[in-house]
């Protein structure tokens, strides 16, 4: 794990930032087996990588790389989706809304209209949602 994150930090320094992502997802895989899901380890890792996706996600779909784009936001949403990688609802909802709304942003840029109002809405309810816990 200490090498992955090693790896993965100057990758990032250097700019190789998709390459550092491979090796940010593997030390939180590997951080899952051992310290168990729901671990305060894997919640932070997790959180990082997610945020990760979702930025880079955006780079991959300015540039045009659409395929890598959505791969990208699948993998977001996938670790966002239940309780093993981010338990805390606050954190997880954050993400998924970050997710949702970018996924929104694909599927406009791709020219699916419906799909992106879904993504986007979705988002919508768990900001509102997020509001209302905080009220």
């Amino acid at each position: 794990v200490v090498l992955l994150d090693a790896a993965h930090a100057q990758l990032r320094r250097e700019g190789k930032v998709l390459e550092s992502l491979e090796h940010l997802e593997k030390s939180l895989f590997m951080r899952r087996e051992a310290f168990g899901e729901g671990s305060r380890e894997v919640d932070r890792c997790a959180q990082a990588f997610v945020s990760a996706c979702n930025s880079c996600a955006m780079v991959c779909l300015q540039a045009g790389n659409r395929e890598m784009s959505f791969e990208l936001l699948r993998k977001a949403e996938v670790l966002t989706k239940g309780t093993a990688y981010v338990p805390g609802v606050a954190a997880r909802m954050r993400l998924r809304s970050l997710t949702l709304n970018n996924t929104g942003c694909f599927y406009r840029k791709c020219g699916k209209l419906h799909a992106a109002l879904k993504s986007l809405e979705g988002g919508l309810k768990i900001e509102i949602a997020s509001v209302s816990r905080v009220a």
